[in-house]
């Protein structure tokens, strides 16, 4: 696991006995729908993994490994995948779980709409992003999602990359596309690359794609419905990458108490694009609520404004 100051060590996440892992199904398998009031505790589950749209008794596993499908995906998929509108009582529950593709593509990401879900103590590898957060696309019902504990790490570096060419993959440990009720929690973003099969590294001997992957970006490609506080990111480790957290037009949200090593590959931290909004806990009312650094010479100090002192503002 990465280096850091993390603050539940003792608390176990990821899979926390192999031993007693077994098949829910074939690892041929492409797609997988998991049927209301499945239990997938010790179970690895393979292919693209669905539930039910009507959730009454829910889904629930712990020490669980998701595999994802053998195929090369045609167009983004997750390992969990979760882009359509789930109603009822139920919701999709993970503990102490990872996600560790089996054919890495520059398609499969960890976790793809988060609708409906709660994910505690998880470890996402080897997706080009780790969880991708969107509400239903009618804009009817909020986003529903919850993180805690999860480490990010490895994700997946293509060049050439279907959507960015010679440049390669932005890997991305968490996006948020638009939508209510999303957060994030006791969360350690290591924003490193793994190289996927047979692709070239990046380009100027830039290593394996570090500079091209963001702990967090949010955005809002669908403006008729506006994030609000309730999309957060909290008490939670950046380390790495080309920025730690990217705030696009359209955006706000909260972000408290986290803590920002000085190691980037390009030293954006926070950096807010023209059009972005103000933040509960770093730039709104109150200014800034317990965002420091966690290294370095600054230790402890708040980051302040200016693309050197943490917050970039354009």
């Amino acid at each position: 696991m990465p280096d850091f100051p993390f603050p539940v060590r003792g608390v176990n996440a990821g899979v926390t006995d192999e031993s007693r892992l077994r098949d829910y199904n074939s690892p041929s398998t492409k797609t997988v729908t998991i049927p209301d009031g499945t239990d997938l505790s010790d179970r690895i589950v393979y292919g693209e993994m669905k539930y039910a749209d009507k959730l009454v008794e829910g889904v629930y596993g712990r020490n669980v490994l998701l595999r994802g499908g053998p195929h090369v995906p045609t167009g983004n998929v997750g390992c969990i995948h979760s882009r359509n509108k789930h109603t009822g009582t139920g919701r999709l529950t993970l503990e102490n779980f990872e996600v560790r593709p089996q054919r890495p593509h520059a398609y499969r990401n960890g976790v793809m709409g988060g609708h409906r879900m709660t994910l505690r103590g998880g470890v996402i590898t080897g997706g080009c992003d780790g969880i991708d957060t969107v509400a239903p696309t009618d804009g009817s019902a909020d986003v529903d999602f919850i993180g805690e504990t999860i480490i990010f790490t490895s994700g997946l570096y293509t060049r050439p990359d279907p959507y960015h060419g010679d440049e390669g993959s932005h890997f991305d440990c968490w996006q948020h596309h638009f939508g209510r009720k999303a957060s994030l929690s006791g969360c350690l973003f290591d924003i490193t690359a793994q190289l996927a099969p047979g692709s070239q590294p990046m380009p100027d001997g830039r290593g394996t794609g570090d500079m091209a992957g963001s702990g967090i970006v949010w955005c809002n490609i669908n403006p008729k419905f506006p994030a609000d506080k309730t999309v957060k990111v909290a008490s939670s480790w950046f380390k790495g990458g080309s920025a730690h957290i990217y705030l696009h037009e359209g955006i706000t949200g909260t972000i408290e108490y986290n803590q920002f090593s000085t190691a980037t590959a390009n030293r954006y931290w926070i950096r807010k694009l023209p059009g972005a909004g103000t933040f509960d806990g770093l730039d709104g009312t109150g200014g800034n609520r317990g965002n420091v650094w966690w290294d370095g010479a600054s230790k402890g100090q708040l980051l302040s404004s200016g693309r050197y002192n943490g917050i970039e503002s354009l």
